[in-house]
């Protein structure tokens, strides 16, 4: 592309103004749907470069459970008088979903995350952000039956009990991760079943997520 955004600079020519000039090379790069306009500084070494797997797993893994956090804190309905965490009632799915995080998912730090995000905003206003290491996204996807099973209520509606199935659903993610995350002893059978697990994932997050990111 920057070649042709090159000649197309020739054909201009340098009897128009610069701003004319400028607004003709523009178009012509919008035109061909593109962004490029100089050769790349790292050159033909960009054909060289590969997606970083871990990336994608971290971001994926922090995009369900944040579903999950949210689901646990509709279904608990707390009320204004609970200021703080340690006023959480102990029987709903909000506390429950916290202190599954640091005994069975060992994963402290994100409770504790969420524990000052509640003192902060009530589980209300800015939307929970924390950014999942390649520990975090281990523990998450090894524990996260778990983590469902604590947000389950006996009294669950059928469109609650559904969700539950669509977040166990989403741990297509994690034969997926189990593929693509491999270094040594792919074989054709692994490309296949990769396609088919994302094919999966992304389908449901499409159908059942508030949309669909460029992670997913």
């Amino acid at each position: 592309m920057a070649k042709k955004v090159q000649v197309k600079k020739e054909e201009v020519g340098k009897n128009v103004s610069e701003a004319t000039k400028r607004k003709k090379v523009t178009e012509f790069i919008a035109l061909n749907k593109s962004r490029q306009e100089f050769v790349p500084l790292s050159g033909k070494y960009i054909e060289t470069v590969n997606v970083e797997p871990l990336h994608l797993k971290n971001n994926s893994c922090q995009q369900i459970f944040r579903d999950i956090l949210y689901h646990a804190g509709d279904k608990s309905v707390l009320s204004k008088e609970v200021t703080t965490f340690k006023s959480v009632p102990v029987s709903t799915p909000f506390f429950r979903l916290v202190r599954c995080l640091e005994t069975q998912a060992k994963l402290c730090r994100l409770a504790g995350k969420i524990e000052r995000w509640f003192e902060d905003t009530k589980g209300s206003g800015k939307d929970f952000q924390y950014r999942f290491t390649g520990q975090d996204s281990r523990m998450f996807l090894q524990n996260a039956m778990y983590i469902i099973d604590a947000v389950k209520e006996p009294t669950d509606s059928a469109k609650q009990t559904f969700s539950l199935h669509v977040f166990a659903y989403f741990l297509q993610l994690r034969q997926a991760v189990s593929i693509f995350c491999k270094v040594l002893n792919v074989n054709l059978q692994d490309l296949v079943n990769l396609q088919m697990y994302c094919s999966n994932f992304f389908r449901a997050r499409c159908l059942f997520s508030s949309g669909v990111s460029p992670t997913v």
